[in-house]
């Protein structure tokens, strides 16, 4: 029964911040002007409804100028007392990802996501070579989604072929059938050098992903560092906020909202780029959960830096061993929205993936893992 009710604790109490988490980010509604607060996760400033700073456009905007010291001491001081705490707790666009995470079926997801991605096959094709200037570069990319398209449909209606297939290469070829999706705006015609420049850079990083995620699944988590990386040089190079352009959490909680309120507004190839980013990260959050947050969230990746220093963590009271083990079957492990896999191993959990979602000391049946700021001697 004290299990029960610790689980139903955990699990409400972060409902319950999530709901503020998203508050906090629509405090439009009560507060008729931009404050300058860093939001503690990731939340588009140009929602309408949004007073406070997203800390990955604040800080691409002040790089234009200098050091975003500002941003970064925010950030500095939310992961010194929680770490990645607020990604898993506040974060309104983690709770996105937390909502359609849950909608996860395996295989029945799986074969859903196989026909969708032969109708986006088609379209793609229909539209590449509809407004394409010049239709012989096209065929470059379409020869990744050529491959990527065949590994899906053919084992889901040839009789004798594998069915199965792994989340990580589902997602790899997930990736490559979206690289398609640049031909549209790269050889559309009518481009300005900057969108021509920033697709192109796109396609080249979504190609890469995809064979990243296909061959070498388990570093995937180094893609979010490649674009927390990504985001700051360009920002600096190219003195502009690139990262907010394709930013999927922009996409829903500003692109989409002016969109609805401008019925004169005439979306143009970014617009689409951005919602085809959306999109597609919905459909890989069906695949595996929290996908966003694991690998492609720059603000996740510097709060994650600061997991082993902050004061907030998980703790293992007790090591398990291999009768432990045996009992729970790995539960911590087999609970953990982000893939973390050594649980059982760790003493304190300061891995960069971790949330700090307490999911794992729901699942632990032994009672061996807490949230806490010591770590006691006696803890083995």
């Amino acid at each position: 029964m004290d299990d029960i009710k610790r689980k139903k604790h955990i699990t409400l109490s972060r409902r319950i911040a999530q709901g503020t988490g998203v508050f906090m980010g629509c405090l439009g509604i009560l507060v008729p002007t931009m404050t300058h607060i860093v939001f503690p996760g990731l939340h588009c400033y140009a929602c309408p409804l949004a007073v406070t700073i997203c800390p990955a456009g604040i800080m691409q905007n002040l790089l234009k100028t200098g050091v975003p010291l500002f941003p970064l001491a925010f950030l500095g001081l939310y992961g010194l007392f929680l770490g990645r705490w607020w990604c898993g707790w506040i974060c309104p666009f983690g709770l996105v990802n937390d909502i359609f995470s849950m909608l996860r079926t395996k295989q029945t997801v799986k074969h859903v996501l196989s026909f969708c991605a032969g109708i986006v096959f088609a379209l793609i094709t229909l539209l590449t070579f509809i407004f394409s200037g010049q239709k012989w570069l096209a065929l470059i990319p379409f020869m990744f989604m050529l491959f990527a398209f065949l590994s899906l449909i053919v084992p889901a209606l040839v009789p004798g072929i594998k069915r199965n297939i792994s989340s990580g290469k589902l997602i790899g070829l997930l990736f490559l059938i979206f690289a398609g999706f640049f031909p549209v705006v790269l050889f559309s015609g009518g481009q300005s050098t900057g969108i021509f420049v920033i697709a192109g850079l796109f396609f080249i990083l979504v190609l890469i992903s995809g064979m990243i995620f296909y061959f070498r699944t388990k570093r995937a988590f180094i893609l979010k560092f490649i674009i927390l990386v990504l985001t700051i040089g360009l920002a600096f190079l190219a003195a502009d906020t690139l990262f907010c352009k394709l930013c999927p959490s922009a996409a829903l909680s500003a692109a989409l909202p002016y969109l609805i309120s401008n019925p004169a507004f005439i979306p143009g190839g970014m617009y689409w780029i951005k919602l085809g980013i959306l999109v597609f990260t919905v459909f890989c959050l069906l695949v595996i959960s929290r996908f966003f947050c694991r690998y492609l969230c720059p603000v996740g990746a510097l709060l994650g830096l600061t997991n082993k220093i902050s004061f907030l963590k998980i703790i293992r009271q007790k090591g398990c061993d291999s009768a432990d083990k045996k009992v729970c079957k790995y539960a911590c492990t087999k609970s953990c929205v982000m893939g973390i896999k050594n649980i059982p191993e760790q003493r304190v959990l300061t891995q960069t993936d971790c949330i700090k979602c307490g999911k794992c000391i729901e699942a632990c049946p032994h009672h061996h893992l807490h949230f806490g700021v010591k770590v006691n001697e006696e803890d083995n």
